[in-house]
């Protein structure tokens, strides 16, 4: 058995190789390059409009974050005015306080000197009453014992002096 190899392959074989791929490549490119083509195209555009989409969105929310960020200041500025006017408003009613306390311990502080004034003025009176009753009660017992009129006199006159000087 002779097998004969054949290295030089055959001219027609070759140009029928040659006219299947040209012919399927036309055949490709009509039937399947468009479509494929349209759906790589269709999806490259859903992608771009995705991208921008998303851009979009971080852009806004960029700006939104800005806005909260600003409200929060003008928050905590608006915060720390409304606690020193809250401040401000117990120091002013803490020296309100203590102004009426003052001059109401004033006040009290004179009209119990004024109390102290009268009573010691009733008691000044008092004694004063009290000693003449005692002075009139030692004259009868020294007239009822028959002393001179001098020293009557005297002891009356010490006596009073005596009152006086307390």
């Amino acid at each position: 058995m002779d097998i004969q190899v054949n290295a030089v392959p055959v001219i027609h074989n070759m140009v029928l190789v040659w006219i299947s791929v040209i012919i399927l490549f036309f055949i490709l490119k009509r039937y399947l390059y468009k479509p494929v083509s349209e759906f790589l195209q269709k999806r490259q555009n859903l992608i771009q409009s995705k991208l921008d989409n998303a851009e979009d969105m971080r852009k806004e929310a960029l700006e939104l974050k800005e806005s909260y960020e600003a409200q929060v200041a003008q928050v905590r500025e608006e915060g720390a005015s409304i606690l020193e006017s809250y401040r401000q408003r117990g120091e002013e009613i803490n020296r309100k306080m203590i102004e009426d306390t003052r001059s109401e311990i004033e006040s009290i502080k004179a009209r119990t000197q004024r109390e102290l004034e009268q009573q010691k003025q009733f008691a000044y009176a008092e004694i004063k009453s009290e000693a003449g009753d005692m002075a009139v009660i030692l004259a009868e017992k020294l007239i009822k014992k028959s002393l001179g009129p001098e020293l009557q006199a005297e002891l009356i006159d010490g006596f009073i002096d005596d009152l006086e000087a307390r």
